[in-house]
């Protein structure tokens, strides 16, 4: 009845209450340990069946632990089906926690990749920005790719500086994609 009257919403494994300052507001409404608790039962019932639920609600059990990054893919996966809002709060619940600087960078270049490709190109932007400068050539590809198709809606520009950086150290192959798609949308401007 809940999720027929449209109160609670559900998106793949997760469910919740569809109006976020409703949910603010039950939420903040509960006491510290009564919330504890509940985020505790949540983490054992998801331990299983749904692992980025658990680790969501273990992030609050145990802040400031290693579950960061696959918060952070969690968030990735999230965007990628839709739901750019929860991604939004899984990756800003991961980015408290440790990890690799390395694999925090893929992850949020994975995020930001997928909130682009979903027409969420500010918070892509965002997340891309977050990820700092990556090592690994292809991914570096990757979110010079993002950033450029994100500009291109959100500034109305072609941007040839982060073109002209990123080529030198990357794929061939990355490199021509990255290419093709900074023509293109010089073509679409009728710049070319």
């Amino acid at each position: 009845d809940l999720i027929e009257s449209g109160l609670v919403s559900v998106n793949g494994e997760l469910a919740r209450i569809a109006d976020p300052s409703l949910r603010l507001h039950h939420h903040s409404a509960l006491s510290a340990d009564k919330r504890r608790r509940l985020h505790a039962r949540a983490a054992e019932v998801h331990a299983g069946k749904y692992p980025a639920t658990h680790l969501w609600h273990r992030s609050f059990l145990h802040p400031h632990g290693q579950d960061g990054i696959r918060l952070i893919d969690a968030a990735a996966d999230l965007a990628g089906s839709g739901d750019p809002a929860s991604a939004v709060e899984f990756a800003e619940r991961g980015l408290r926690e440790g990890g690799d600087p390395a694999e925090r960078g893929r992850a949020l270049v994975e995020l930001g990749d997928a909130l682009v490709r979903h027409g969420h190109f500010v918070l892509g932007q965002h997340y891309l920005r977050r990820a700092g400068s990556v090592a690994e050539p292809h991914l570096r590809a990757r979110s010079a790719l993002a950033q450029l198709r994100a500009a291109a809606v959100v500034d109305h520009v072609v941007d040839d500086a982060l073109v002209e950086e990123v080529l030198p150290g990357i794929p061939a192959e990355d490199a021509e994609s990255l290419l093709i798609e900074a023509a293109r949308y010089r073509l679409n401007r009728g710049e070319l």
